[in-house]
């Protein structure tokens, strides 16, 4: 069963005839080539088509191993950065004159491959402001929530890490590896009051030798929350209504665990008060880095509001689920490549886009980043739209999904 909505057809064309024409701007009469992450998308192909592409044509990255997404990534960005021979004649072969232009995705910021111009790609302010040093400034001022950081510049260091995690448990820490940029829940851990010694010392020392530094940040609970969106260069946001996500951590090692998201979220979320939270955080952020373009946030919902703790200035994940919810599988990635390169006259499509999301009312449903058997065996079981029903259905997600975890939502009233 996929999400239904309540949207006019009308206004879905009037927004994927606009956001075609805005693609013309940039990809009229010239080569473009798929690569890496978006190589795969036949629904990026048929806009970038017509939008009057003479072609479109898709390279495929070498495959290498990837324990997370950040080292999948990292991976990406390196082929690209320093691509080999094959790659290179595949190029070559494919576009002689080297005039093309290449779309790679939302996460790489290497400008430019063999000649050939990356469109949409990030600016070095924008990645290092997705490391958790620089995460700490962008979220402060926020009632309940704390940070620290700590540099791990020497092993010395280990003992004073332990005592403090000890000390202000529960607590959550976060790494800055020292060459990837973390994503997802890579690097995490939830640090809770009588945790193992043994754990403990596994997990600072395991953060030691991958990271140059943590974020020790207050343990906030109540409902995870994850919101989506657009930041315009003029400053403007259009972000899509709260999801719920499912967020715990494992037993045996305390890591976190953040598989996937829900749809409708808690009925009694305070919508002014996330929008509110968000304006504030991304107006950081856009002080601090400058940024355009698409971004994640990830927070709760606690009984001081929603407390905002990781700020991905990205396409992420569940931005598949938002193309569901219009329709068309608007291929969401464009409009955020479109900001990034800064084309004029976006207004009408922010507008439009603004106006579609307002509309917008979640039925259940969900989206699980690794195991689609298990998405689709719990989207079978959507029920029909009365509460009682919707709540036990999204407690069994949470069950099965985080089967051998510690849900976050369980802690509330452990910590407060």
């Amino acid at each position: 069963m996929s999400v239904r909505y309540s949207l006019k057809d009308k206004d879905i064309k009037d927004l994927r005839d606009t956001l075609v024409g805005n693609l013309s701007k940039i990809v009229n009469e010239k080569k473009v080539l798929l690569l890496g992450q978006v190589s795969t998308s036949s629904t990026v192909k048929t806009f970038l088509s017509e939008a009057g592409a003479i072609s479109v044509q898709t390279i495929s990255l070498a495959a290498t191993s990837s324990d997370s997404v950040s080292e999948f990534f990292y991976n990406q960005r390196k082929q690209l950065q320093y691509p080999n021979q094959s790659l290179l004649d595949e190029l070559r072969r494919i576009d002689p004159e080297g005039e093309a232009l290449i779309y790679a995705g939302s996460s790489i910021d290497v400008k430019q491959v063999d000649g050939r111009r990356i469109i949409g790609c990030r600016l070095p302010q924008w990645i290092e402001a997705e490391r958790k040093k620089v995460q700490i400034n962008l979220t402060k001022m926020q009632k309940g929530y704390n940070s620290i950081y700590f540099e791990l510049s020497s092993f010395n260091v280990i003992p004073k890490l332990t005592n403090y995690l000890i000390e202000y448990s529960p607590c959550v820490i976060s790494g800055d590896t020292k060459e990837k940029i973390a994503m997802g829940a890579d690097y995490v851990y939830v640090i809770m009051p009588g945790i193992e010694s043994s754990i403990l010392h596994r997990i600072c020392t395991n953060l030691y030798g991958t990271c140059k530094g943590v974020r020790i940040a207050s343990l906030t609970t109540g409902l995870p929350i994850t919101v989506y969106g657009y930041l315009a260069d003029t400053g403007k946001i259009v972000i899509f209504p709260p999801v719920e996500a499912i967020v715990g951590y494992r037993k045996e090692n305390h890591k976190m665990f953040a598989p996937g998201i829900l749809v409708p979220p808690c009925v009694h979320i305070d919508i002014n008060c996330i929008e509110n939270s968000v304006q504030r955080i991304i107006d950081n952020l856009k002080k601090h880095s400058g940024y355009r373009g698409a971004f994640g946030l990830d927070g709760v919902m606690s009984k001081n509001g929603f407390i905002i703790h990781d700020v991905n200035p990205r396409i992420c994940a569940g931005f598949s689920l938002m193309s569901k919810l219009l329709n068309d599988n608007l291929p969401l990635g464009l409009i955020d490549m479109l900001i990034r390169e800064n084309v004029v006259g976006l207004d009408d499509l922010f507008h439009k886009l603004h106006s579609i999301i307002y509309t917008l009312r979640y039925l259940p449903d969900l989206k699980l980043w690794d195991n689609p058997v298990l998405e689709n065996n719990l989207r079978r079981c959507i029920p029909k739209h009365d509460s009682g029903s919707i709540d036990k259905w999204k407690s069994r997600v949470i069950d099965e999904v985080l089967e051998g975890c510690v849900s976050l939502v369980s802690l509330v009233d452990k910590t407060n």
